[in-house]
């Protein structure tokens, strides 16, 4: 919310708790919810889980810095799929075996909407791979690495949203950590499209408060 009216989040967190005499990190933990409305499916609402299992499932991590070939997108986030296909077709010959495949995620659908979203889908290069006259080079930067709260989500894509909701709801405001001015990172480890399933990390970044 901060971000679109232009403030950074140390500004954003002054302003608000200069008019409602809390923080929104104090205004987050007076909301007590066990789920949210689902901006894809709004006649399923995303259920969340409770604090001790989402933290059950998260560890504090100090991520290296990323070098990606990446895409910007603006649209649904269900369109995601068709993207992700169209860019590992175009960029194959520098896939592999470690690479990795990064979603960073700038807007929430809950809030923004949702044909207007925007996020990056990228796979990590070396630096020093050879490249030939074809590379992107327009297309290629650095995501900061950093300390990160990384959540291992295992199940159907179309919960991926309710996991995230629960991690800045539930799990942030009772955690001890803050998000700080990085931007989250999404890792695939598997995707199992044919039934819709997938296991990622959602990683979010944090310092302490």
């Amino acid at each position: 919310i901060g971000f679109a009216y232009g403030y950074s989040p140390s500004n954003y967190s002054s302003a608000f708790k200069k008019h409602h005499r809390l923080s929104p990190m104090e205004f987050r933990k007076g909301i007590n919810t066990a789920s949210v409305r689902h901006p894809f499916y709004p006649g399923k609402p995303a259920r969340l889980q409770s604090f001790e299992e989402y933290n059950r499932r998260i560890e504090i991590q100090e991520l290296k810095d990323f070098t990606v070939i990446y895409e910007r997108h603006i649209g649904n986030y269900r369109e995601l799929g068709k993207n992700w296909c169209d860019f590992t077709a175009k960029y194959k010959v520098y896939v592999k075996e470690d690479t990795l495949f990064i979603e960073r995620s700038y807007d929430d659908p809950s809030i923004t909407s949702v044909e207007q979203c925007l996020y990056d889908i990228c796979m990590t290069v070396d630096q020093d791979y050879p490249l030939d006259k074809d590379y992107p080079l327009d297309k290629v930067m650095t995501i900061p690495g950093g300390k990160f709260a990384v959540y291992r989500y295992d199940g159907a894509i179309q919960g991926i949203f309710a996991a995230f909701q629960g991690l800045f709801t539930v799990w942030l405001t009772d955690s001890g950590w803050e998000i700080d001015d990085r931007y989250g990172l999404d890792i695939y480890r598997s995707v199992d499209q044919e039934n819709m399933q997938v296991v990622m990390d959602l990683c979010l970044p944090v310092k302490s408060l």
